[in-house]
C-alpha cells in the first residue's frame, strides 16, 4: 500500500522501519501463530506462507522454487 511505501521511504538510512505484530493475509496476531516474518507494517505468518506455497505448487507445479 501506498502507506507502507511511504514508511519505508521515510526511514532514515540504517533505520529499520516499525514492523507489524498481525498478518497482513488473516490478521492473527504475532502470539497465534508459530512464525510471523515481516517489517514496515506489512507480515505474513508460517501458515499464509506454507497456503501461498501450497498455491504455488497447484498452478505452477513443484519447480516453482
Amino acid at each position: 500500500t501506498p502507506e507502507m511505501i511511504a514508511a519505508v521511504v521515510a526511514a532514515e538510512p540504517g533505520e529499520r522501519p516499525a514492523a507489524t505484530d498481525a498478518c497482513s493475509w488473516c490478521g492473527k496476531a504475532e502470539h497465534e501463530v508459530k512464525k510471523l516474518l515481516g517489517r514496515a507494517g506489512t507480515a505474513l505468518c508460517n501458515e499464509c506462507v506454507s497456503l501461498a506455497c501450497d498455491i504455488m505448487d497447484a498452478e505452477l507445479g513443484s519447480n516453482w522454487r
